[in-house]
């Protein structure tokens, strides 16, 4: 793998802020961490994210969603800490119990790995 995954984080859960500490440590992934409001939506333009992590639970989820919509390429995954679930935009669900699971997801994104079902 020759260029990192940008990934960004939209969020500040405490939620999130686990899962950011625990991505920073893997190879192939990059993470920025933005607030999840208006600023944080105008500043993910300027990252051009591979990957948006966000909250699925939190009510600033819509924002994320909004972002989709200018920029298609881009792969969401809104994840849910209660249910244990991954949900990506594209309409396809994965089971997430550990971050090696969502680590697999993301990485899923660029061909590196196959998702497991």
């Amino acid at each position: 793998m020759d260029k990192p995954i940008q990934v960004v984080i939209f969020g500040n859960s405490i939620f999130m802020a686990g899962i950011e500490t625990i991505l920073r440590g893997r190879p192939g992934i990059e993470v920025t961490r933005l607030a999840p409001d208006l600023t944080g939506l105008g500043d993910l333009s300027g990252l051009r994210p591979d990957v948006i992590l966000y909250d699925s639970t939190a009510p600033e989820a819509a924002l994320a969603l909004r972002f989709l919509q200018q920029h298609p390429d881009v792969t969401l995954i809104g994840l849910n800490g209660d249910g244990h679930k991954a949900v990506v935009v594209s309409g396809r669900e994965q089971a997430v119990v550990t971050t090696d699971d969502l680590a697999q997801v993301i990485l899923a994104r660029t061909g590196e790995v196959s998702m497991r079902t």
